[in-house]
């Protein structure tokens, strides 16, 4: 809830979002990195390399690695 009032987001939109982007929470990076948005980069300098695709200038498809934050803390929840 702070996040979304700090931004002016709906709660259930951003949740809603995170189911999209994670498939309800069961997606590699979800389940690896605590990752339920796709964010790129690095946390805390702990990242997980993954293939994702991406999108040339020109509109192109291709497969990369890129790394991803790897979250040790979502939604005020540790589970390790």
């Amino acid at each position: 809830m702070k996040v979304s009032k700090q931004n002016h987001l709906y709660p259930s939109v951003m949740m809603a979002q995170a189911i999209v982007e994670s498939d309800f929470g069961r997606s590699e990076l979800s389940v690896q990195a605590n990752n339920y948005f796709g964010i790129k980069g690095t946390y805390d300098g702990q990242s997980v390399t993954m293939s994702t695709g991406e999108y040339n200038s020109k509109g192109k498809h291709y497969m990369t690695a890129a790394q991803f934050k790897k979250i040790s803390e979502c939604f005020g929840f540790n589970p390790g």
